[in-house]
């Protein structure tokens, strides 16, 4: 009696562990199926996880839209940038580009962003998105449709940013911007080939007819055809309107066509301070080219460059010790080398210019005719007939 109840009571045990140890490999399972989203490594200490990937109900086809959260994992606080149009490359090759929301993003170049070569262009490093120690952000990428559709089932995901750590933010407030662009590093956002997660609602509705008997989409064609407007006050009339509804003479007319090119926001990206500035300065230099080009033709000599050559040393050498010199330790010595060339160029200007004075003084002496032979009595006008030719080989 007492075996029977010993065996039952191990029984009892066995089973009790056997649940037991399911429970714990259920809970992993869910678990792990709960985080089952692909997370890369990024540079600084960065993490990032791809929350969904998703055709655009919005976008047609081609429309994709990725979610990323990035976690910073370091003790140093992240200023992130993304940079450039991130792209998407299905299993058949075929690309797609798109925007990003959600955090910073300059759409330029990614040198021109981080300020290479000039600083003129960069981006405002105080619209970089801050990550403190232990938090995240999410970034949204959007890729509308393009002309190239994105027909695979699996498509991997690429974008630039830059970035750059900061251990004590106090200390960097007292940094220029010139020093924190020093400090901007380039990484990227990169994930392998990801199933995406198709939209039951992008097919298009099924065709049904409207009010006026003429049948519509609920999801139009893309892309849509761009329809004129019609000129404020034009009559429509059955003999004049045409296919768009337009009254008469609008779809000939060239106004909208010359005001997406010829506007304020055009001009203005065109019109800048920098560029006007620079302008300026090849006016002086073309004008002052152009004076020493005639002063050349007479003397032949190419000191008479000298007044060019001035500026160019001038102006270059300000721009080169802003642009470059200045940040790598000759902040003093490349204005005392720019300072001594000028000096030289000038002073070898200047010693040109009054042995042209003392040679054209000696010439115009030269050149005075002899006094007139009146074989004495006193002199007669006719006496001086030859002071009124010009000198031989002298231009009158």
């Amino acid at each position: 009696m007492k075996t029977q109840s010993g065996g039952g009571l191990r029984a009892a045990s066995v089973t009790a562990k056997v649940i037991g140890l399911g429970l714990l490999l259920v809970l992993a399972a869910a678990a792990q199926s709960s985080d089952d989203k692909p997370t890369v490594e990024l540079s600084g200490g960065m993490k990032a996880k791809l929350l969904s990937f998703a055709r655009s109900p919005n976008g047609g086809p081609a429309g994709i839209t990725a979610t990323v959260k990035i976690t910073n994992t370091g003790k140093d606080y992240v200023f992130l940038l993304f940079t450039s149009a991130p792209s998407g490359v299905d299993d058949q090759g075929a690309t797609i580009q798109g925007k990003v929301s959600g955090v910073g993003w300059c759409r330029n170049a990614s040198p021109q962003c981080i300020g290479v070569p000039s600083t003129y262009y960069a981006f405002p490093l105080q619209q970089y998105t801050e990550i403190d120690p232990g938090t995240s952000v999410t970034a949204l990428f959007t890729m509308p449709v393009t002309t190239t559709a994105i027909a695979g089932k699996r498509v991997s995901l690429s974008a630039e940013m830059a970035f750059r750590l900061v251990s004590d933010l106090a200390k960097d407030a007292d940094l220029s911007d010139r020093q924190k662009l020093q400090q901007v590093r380039m990484g990227n956002l990169g994930f392998d080939a990801v199933t995406i997660t198709e939209c039951a609602d992008c097919s298009p509705a099924p065709a049904r007819s409207s009010a006026a008997g003429e049948p519509y989409r609920s999801n139009p064609t893309w892309p849509l055809p761009v329809i004129p407007r019609r000129r404020p006050g034009a009559a429509r009339t059955p003999g004049n309107e045409t296919a768009t509804g337009m009254g008469p003479g609008v779809a000939g007319s060239i106004g909208r066509g010359i005001t997406s090119v010829v506007n304020d926001q055009n001009a203005a990206r065109i019109i800048t301070g920098g560029r006007v500035f620079v302008a300026f300065l090849v006016g002086v230099f073309v004008f002052l080219l152009w004076h020493n080009l005639r002063e050349y033709r007479v003397t032949g000599e190419v000191n008479a460059f000298g007044k060019s050559a001035g500026w160019v040393i001038l102006i270059g050498g300000v721009w080169a010790w802003v642009g470059y010199f200045g940040d790598h330790n000759a902040f003093l010595a490349w204005p005392v080398v720019v300072v001594v060339v000028l000096l030289v160029v000038l002073f070898w200007r200047a010693f040109a210019s009054d042995r042209h004075k003392q040679e054209r003084a000696e010439q115009m002496r030269s050149d005075f005719p002899e006094p007139p032979e009146n074989k004495g009595g006193a002199a007669k006008l006719e006496d001086f007939a030859d002071w009124t030719e010009p000198p031989k080989g002298k231009k009158k």
